[in-house]
């Protein structure tokens, strides 16, 4: 269990590089991970780069066997929930395709 600062932004926007929040997971041996961040002038409501960060997140972390929990974004009319809304199981089922077991290939 842990946690690592990925990027800081300005009070509009951040960019966090999904290759950081891999590789920070990687290195922390993670078999799974929250993602948070802070809409400081905002709503809670996730922007449409909200959801394409999660998307990629997802997409990036998959292939290698780390689960996205959570990604939950904090601001001053309270917080929201990517799990508890249905976004990340929406996001997944719209960018993941299933592994296949080992040993077992596709004909």
């Amino acid at each position: 269990l842990g946690d690592a600062l990925i990027a800081k932004g300005t009070v509009d926007q951040v960019h966090p590089p999904i290759r950081s929040i891999v590789a920070q997971a990687l290195q922390a041996n993670a078999s799974a991970l929250v993602a948070a961040h802070n809409h400081p002038t905002g709503a809670a409501e996730p922007s449409e780069v909200d959801k394409l960060l999660t998307r990629d997140l997802l997409a990036a972390c998959h292939p290698i066997g780390i689960k996205v929990l959570e990604h939950v974004i904090v601001a001053a009319d309270g917080y929201y929930s990517f799990a508890d809304s249905g976004l990340l199981d929406e996001l997944a089922l719209e960018t993941l395709a299933p592994i296949p077991a080992k040993g077992k290939t596709k004909k």
